[in-house]
């Protein structure tokens, strides 16, 4: 048996995916949480799985936050499914970490 078939299903099938994803966890205030991101995240950002749990704030610099912080607000208000694409110029290896 390889290694792939240990990984749970939702991790194999997300980390297929060559877009960014993210799970993000609202509380109050609101304060945003990063839940999961996917492999995509990880080489796109240079970022690792020590975001998980931490707010969007400790992650990001300040002009990426507040972009996030409009969309997500807007989703909060909606109660909706939005869906929200924006393109990153960002330097080869730059990380947030």
């Amino acid at each position: 048996m390889n290694s792939s078939t240990n990984m749970p299903l939702d991790r194999v099938l997300m980390d297929g995916i060559q877009e960014m994803v993210f799970v993000v966890r609202v509380e109050e205030g609101p304060q945003f949480y990063y839940e999961f991101i996917n492999q995509a995240v990880i080489n796109t950002l240079n970022l690792n799985h020590q975001v998980i749990s931490k707010t969007v704030e400790e992650v990001l610099p300040e002009e990426m936050k507040l972009v996030l912080y409009e969309q997500y607000g807007k989703t909060l208000k909606s109660k909706e499914v939005v869906v929200f694409e924006n393109t990153l110029d960002l330097p080869k290896k730059e990380s947030f970490m």
